[in-house]
């Protein structure tokens, strides 16, 4: 008899476990705004010398649609940059696809910590490294 409940409560909670993807925890743990602390690219610091800030929105993760929204603002020479698009995760939630508003993708590896994201991509041959903190 023991050994019937166990299993039922082993049971319910692989269900309870596996019934929310890590790509879904994952999108719910980046939907906010980041403030970047750096951004590299080839190892050469960005933030203070390009860049003057750096903010990422991500809107909330739908796991049914399999993607969220993003606004990325830069202060770039003084001026206002300001893309849009939709991002998706892999079903792992280990990498970020960014799509612009106008089609083109990019695919970063994210790593995600509490408070603290990174994300690693190359972009036309360059490599990019942004950390942020959750604002």
């Amino acid at each position: 008899m023991k050994w019937t409940h166990f299993f039922a409560a082993a049971l319910l909670l692989s269900f309870v476990l596996t019934g929310c993807s890590k790509e879904a925890r994952i999108g719910k743990k980046l939907a906010g705004t980041w403030d970047a602390t750096s951004v590299t690219e080839d190892g050469v610091e960005l933030i203070g010398s390009v860049f003057t800030s750096f903010e990422m929105y991500f809107g909330e993760y739908n796991k049914k649609d399999g993607k969220g929204d993003y606004k990325f603002t830069a202060i770039l020479l003084g001026s206002s940059i300001v893309e849009t698009g939709t991002y998706s995760l892999d079903s792992a939630g280990e990498e970020v696809t960014f799509t612009t508003d106008s089609g083109e993708t990019t695919t970063y590896m994210l790593m995600l910590d509490g408070d603290n994201l990174e994300l690693e991509g190359t972009v036309d041959g360059l490599k990019y490294i942004i950390q942020a903190k959750r604002k």
